[in-house]
């Protein structure tokens, strides 16, 4: 303990130059090995160390977090966020983006408080940076307001792989098609390094340089006018010459898709804004007036808390538009066969996807998967997955497992699957419906993006639930068949953007046409 004290000492002052690399990861690989009550022991210590400066104390925060996923601590880090006043709009920021990705990947941190807690944090940093905007925004009437012209703000726009790429591009052919013309800007703000704080474990945005190039992006034959912001967004400087042209432009509807935009929260100052969140569970923490919502009893922003959290951050109940959230896939370009990979004709195929499955795949899931396999069924894994980990279960589950990896066209491997499992999480929902729109049943705990998708035709209470309802697809062919024909139909559904989108649209136009001035 002494020398692990020693150590993490030398770690927090060589923090400002950032030449702690070698020392840090000696030190948290000798903590991240103790049991959960060493851990408590451990972090007591660290947070002796708290008070010295800004730097560090959120330095040894990050790490506490990620080394014991502890509400007690995200709950303190929240009070010293509240209560400090060092802290740059951007610092901000970048802390309401980092600790949202702690509370959407682990369900100890999935929490109303922090939800809540977060969402301030948020609205503390708009408020401070729509002070040093110093600039003029006054609502356009919709009479004024150029009634062929949508406009599409995305936080992050990538390849055509991109799942929230892909609901942008949707979103943008739906406005094309009942306005006539559509703008689509990726203001670049997902998982800003602006503000960057030393955040250990921090995640760092994806960006495609080559987009600056673009003029348009092509999506199913339809060229969508396309400019891409700097990595430096969100920047004073850039979103003034950004405003002007929109406060040109008059966009009769402006749609966010993601959340947690700054500058979504500026446009919204001069036309109410709609987000479209790419999750499908509870409220996205936005800036915007409106956003679309999927509101379930059994999501921690649900049914019976959601028009409290609404009435403590400031906005109107009245401008969230319940409504289904729709898909958009890129079309299948290949073919897998089962032979390529090994798999005899007469085995039953599990898929899991996913980008994050080193977290999602935890012991619970590899307990429920051993319990679940028998000789002629196997578990294909696709997406980022560390190989390594595989080390961990027993050789007799390994033989039963096959990584895929990163795959460029999913919907060509579903082609091989008999079933779609879902781990506990949030997100997977864009390959949950491809799961649905290739006939695959969906076997997912209630819990989740997922769980609020396939509804309860697809839902089990645990994994103990779940591993009998395998063996019934296995073994029952006219109840998997049944289900695979209510999954087709529940996959045209979500995949009818034109319909339930503009229905959405609709809702929100008429929302500022009638008494919202």
């Amino acid at each position: 303990m002494i020398r692990e004290k020693e150590l993490f000492e030398k770690v927090c002052l060589m923090v400002e130059k950032e030449e702690y690399d070698k020392c840090f990861q000696e030190w948290y690989h000798l903590a991240e090995q103790k049991d959960d009550n060493e851990k408590r022991k451990v972090i007591e210590q660290l947070k002796a160390l708290l008070g010295k400066k800004t730097y560090i104390d959120v330095f040894l925060y990050s790490v506490m977090l990620y080394l014991l996923h502890s509400a007690k601590t995200m709950k303190e880090f929240f009070n010293y966020i509240d209560n400090n006043s060092e802290l740059t709009w951007q610092n901000l920021f970048y802390l309401a983006q980092q600790l949202g990705v702690l509370i959407f990947q682990y369900q100890e941190y999935d929490k109303y408080e922090f939800i809540s807690s977060n969402w301030k944090l948020l609205k503390r940093a708009y408020e401070m940076c729509r002070s040093e905007l110093g600039m003029e925004l006054r609502r356009i009437p919709m009479e004024e307001r150029n009634e062929g012209l949508g406009l599409v703000i995305a936080e992050q726009i990538l390849s055509d792989h991109h799942g929230p790429t892909k609901t942008a591009l949707d979103r943008c052919l739906a406005i094309k098609k009942n306005l006539g013309e559509v703008l689509l800007l990726n203001t670049a703000e997902e998982l800003s390094p602006v503000g960057r704080m030393q955040w250990e474990f921090g995640w760092t945005p994806n960006y495609l340089e080559i987009l600056n190039e673009w003029n348009y992006y092509e999506w199913r034959g339809v060229k969508i006018p396309f400019v891409q912001c700097d990595n430096c967004m969100p920047d004073l400087r850039t979103m003034r010459l950004l405003l002007e042209n929109i406060k040109q432009l008059k966009p009769k509807v402006v749609i966010a898709v993601g959340g947690m935009s700054i500058f979504a929260g500026l446009v919204n100052e001069i036309i109410p804004v709609l987000n479209v969140s790419t999750t499908q569970s509870g409220l996205s923490t936005v800036m915007t007036d409106f956003q679309t919502a999927f509101l379930r009893e059994n999501d921690t922003i649900n049914i019976s808390n959601a028009n409290h959290l609404l009435e403590e951050v400031g906005i109107n109940r009245n401008h969230i538009i319940e409504g289904k959230f729709t898909f958009a896939f890129k079309e299948q370009f290949s073919t897998v066969t089962r032979e390529e990979l090994g798999i005899k004709t007469n085995e039953i195929i599990l898929a899991v996807i996913g980008y994050r499955l080193d977290d999602e795949l935890d012991e619970r899931f590899w307990k429920m998967i051993e319990e679940s396999i028998t000789d002629n069924i196997r578990l294909i894994i696709l997406g980022k997955y560390n190989e390594e980990n595989l080390g961990d279960i027993s050789s007799d589950l390994r033989q039963h497992v096959i990584y895929a990896g990163i795959c460029e066209d999913v919907l060509a491997y579903l082609d091989i699957c008999d079933l779609y499992i879902n781990p506990i999480r949030k997100g997977g929902g864009t390959s949950a419906v491809e799961a649905l729109y290739k006939g695959i049943p969906v076997v997912s705990l209630d819990y989740g993006d997922v769980a609020g998708i396939v509804g309860k035709n697809f839902i089990c209470e645990n994994y103990e639930e779940v591993k009998n309802v395998i063996h019934k697809y296995v073994n029952d062919k006219d109840f998997y068949n049944k289900q695979s024909q209510i999954a087709r139909c529940q996959a045209r559904e979500l995949m009818d953007t034109d319909g339930e989108f503009w229905r959405i649209i609709k809702e929100y136009i008429e929302a500022q046409e009638g008494s919202f001035y």
